[in-house]
């Protein structure tokens, strides 16, 4: 466990990689924690305490910050890359999971190689983002998850700290976490163990995923909302 002075110099040099441009996730590894440690840092500091307060405050700021710099206009994209944008947005609403590169190449009848070069100038010019590897985590920069804080009831201990985790993982990255992203959650060591908490969560109402198709898991009461992103509907 990280203290005293050395948990300042952590949640700083956290704050500088942000700063820097690097995803949570980037982050993280470069600081040597976990998502799971971060997500933690972020509840006490919701709960007021120091110095995970101040930290989440930053961590606010730099949100709000990006979001500003990030809405862009509609004039800086060719009319494939606003086709492409509508389509991720559309997408999005509809399903609450990220199209594959494949998806948007049959929305706009275009190759792969189209696909990817369009979305590699759109992250340059701040209308998307991307994880590198990661399929299914290309989303508009303008979007924001929206948290339901409803009482959650008929869950597990365990099952509620799966939900939560699941919650920030969106709110934080913008796309759905893998089995193997929970497998941080609780001390869970085994997949199989991952897949009976989500398979008792869905019947339960509390989530929703598509079999067989990776990162597609989402609260059923998530809201996904676009500040702006310079395309109309």
């Amino acid at each position: 466990m990280i203290k005293g002075e050395h948990l300042h110099a952590v949640l700083d040099e956290f704050i500088t990689l942000l700063s820097s441009g690097s995803t949570i996730e980037e982050a993280c590894s470069k600081v040597g924690v976990s998502r799971q440690t971060y997500y933690n840092w972020i509840s006490r500091g919701e709960s007021g305490i120091a110095p995970f307060a101040s930290f989440r405050d930053q961590i606010e700021a730099l949100r709000a910050e990006r979001r500003l710099n990030t809405k862009g206009s509609a004039s800086h994209l060719t009319d494939t890359q606003e086709k492409m944008l509508r389509f991720i947005r559309d997408f999005l609403s509809e399903n609450k999971y990220s199209p594959t590169l494949e998806e948007i190449g049959e929305a706009i009848s275009g190759s792969q190689t189209v696909v990817l070069d369009n979305i590699d100038q759109m992250q340059r010019n701040g209308f998307v983002s991307r994880a590198r590897g990661i399929t299914r985590s290309i989303r508009p920069t303008c979007m924001q998850v929206v948290r339901n804080l409803r009482t959650v009831q008929g869950l597990s201990e365990k099952q509620n700290k799966i939900l939560d985790f699941i919650w920030r993982f969106w709110i934080e990255n913008g796309y759905s976490p893998a089995y193997q992203d929970l497998l941080e959650t609780d001390k869970i060591t085994l997949t199989s163990n991952v897949r009976y908490h989500l398979l008792k969560m869905r019947e339960k109402g509390h989530i929703n995923y598509e079999d067989n198709v990776g990162r597609t898991i989402r609260p059923t009461d998530m809201q996904i909302t676009f500040l702006g992103n310079g395309v109309t509907a």
